[in-house]
C-alpha cells in the first residue's frame, strides 16, 4: 500500500539511504533502466511465486559489479519435488534489442541463505545434453542454466555478470 511504501521510504531516510517510493515496480525498473534512479535497491511489497501454479517466471534487471545482482525469489509447495529449469539470459536479449545486454550471466540456486548450485556457460553443465532438448533452453553458450530437482521449500536464485560489468539480464524460472 501507499502508506507502507511511505513508511519504509522514511525509516530509509533516516538511516542515510535515498529512497524513492513507488507502487509499481515496473516503474522503478524504467527509472534505474533510463539511468535516471537515485536508488540501486528496489524493494517490493509482492507475494514470492508458488510454481505449484506457475510454470514459468522471469526478470529482467540491470545488474551491476559487487552485489548489484538481480535476485528471483519462488515457491516450491506440496509434498513432491519438482523439476525447474533456470535461465541466465542476456546475450540472446541483443536480438531483442536490448541495450547493454550482459556478456556472460552466471546463476547461483539458494535454499535460504545456502548456495546450492551454480552456473556459468549452460553448455558445461553436467546435464548439458537434457538442457540443450528442452524447448526453453538457452540460445548462447555464455548464458546460464540449472536444471534440477527441488523438493518442497522457498528458493532464490541470484543472476551476475561473471566479468562484473554492468549489463541487462533476464532470469528466469521454468518447469519444463
Amino acid at each position: 500500500s501507499r502508506a507502507t511504501l511511505t513508511l519504509i521510504s522514511s525509516m530509509l531516510r533516516s538511516w542515510g539511504y535515498e529512497a524513492v517510493a513507488v507502487e509499481d515496480p515496473l516503474d522503478a525498473l524504467a527509472l534505474f533502466e533510463a539511468g535516471e534512479a537515485p536508488f540501486d535497491t528496489v524493494l517490493t511489497d509482492i507475494q514470492m511465486p508458488s510454481m505449484a501454479t506457475q510454470t514459468s517466471l522471469s526478470g529482467r534487471a540491470l545488474i551491476g559489479p559487487g552485489e548489484n545482482v538481480a535476485v528471483g525469489g519462488f515457491i516450491i509447495d506440496g509434498d513432491t519435488p519438482v523439476k525447474v529449469l533456470l535461465r541466465g539470459l542476456g546475450p540472446s536479449l541483443a536480438e531483442a534489442g536490448i541495450d547493454r545486454p550482459l556478456s556472460d550471466p552466471t546463476l547461483t540456486l539458494y535454499a535460504g541463505q545456502q548456495p546450492i548450485l551454480a552456473n556459468d556457460d549452460w553448455q558445461e553443465a553436467a546435464n548439458a545434453a537434457e538442457i540443450a532438448a528442452l524447448a526453453h533452453a538457452p540460445q548462447y553458450a555464455k548464458e546460464a542454466a540449472i536444471l534440477t530437482e527441488l523438493p518442497p521449500g522457498t528458493y532464490t536464485v541470484h543472476l551476475r555478470n561473471a566479468d562484473g560489468t554492468n549489463g541487462v539480464g533476464i532470469v528466469a524460472v521454468d518447469r519444463p
